[in-house]
């Protein structure tokens, strides 16, 4: 989350997701990440990422169905919003 309280893929320490993902390992190629707020079960994280709704590019959908991507890493905390919970999936070719 930004500091302008905006949902935002850029973290708190400025990074973006290929700088986290250099930071644990490597990747060539293509990365991407998906986030989801709120207080779900997995299931219903997923679920409400691929149907998109009210995302007119449909880009959530489109990274979880990228041939690209042959690896995922998905965690899932508590946010300190009021949004309770938080999921990120980073994909990597």
């Amino acid at each position: 989350m930004s500091s302008s309280g905006l949902i935002s893929h850029k973290g708190t320490d400025g990074t973006q997701v290929w700088d986290r993902i250099s930071r644990y390992g490597s990747y060539t190629g293509t990365v991407g990440e998906n986030l989801s707020f709120g207080d779900s079960k997995g299931s219903e994280y997923m679920l409400s990422l691929y149907i998109d709704d009210g995302v007119l590019n449909r880009s959530h959908r489109s990274a979880i169905t990228n041939p690209v991507y042959t690896k995922t890493g998905v965690a899932h905390c508590s946010h300190k919003s009021q949004m309770r919970g938080m999921v990120a999936i980073v994909y990597a070719q």
